[in-house]
């Protein structure tokens, strides 16, 4: 729970960070998926002139990151719940 609240926080850092946190605990923690799922809404970025091609730049990559490294369940939720919420 504290990490789903700190990906709803006001700092892009720490939103991020606790994307890439629950991205670990994925595989085994349905709720980590879900959050990350909510998080692909977020359209905030770093801002103009502060993007990186080689970083994580938003909390919606750092969500998509996240659910392709945590493997099968991450992937499938990607795919068919992620996809319609990043168009």
């Amino acid at each position: 729970p504290k990490l789903l609240t700190k990906l709803r926080s006001t700092s892009p850092a720490a939103r991020k960070d606790a994307a890439e946190e629950l991205g670990r605990r994925a595989a085994e923690d349905p709720a980590a998926v879900a959050g990350l799922l909510e998080a692909l809404a977020d359209k905030g970025n770093r801002g103009p002139g502060a993007v990186f091609p080689a970083d994580v730049n938003s909390t919606r990559e750092a969500a998509v990151v996240a659910l392709l490294a945590a493997g099968g369940s991450g992937r499938a939720a990607l795919t068919e719940k992620g996809i319609p919420a990043l168009t």
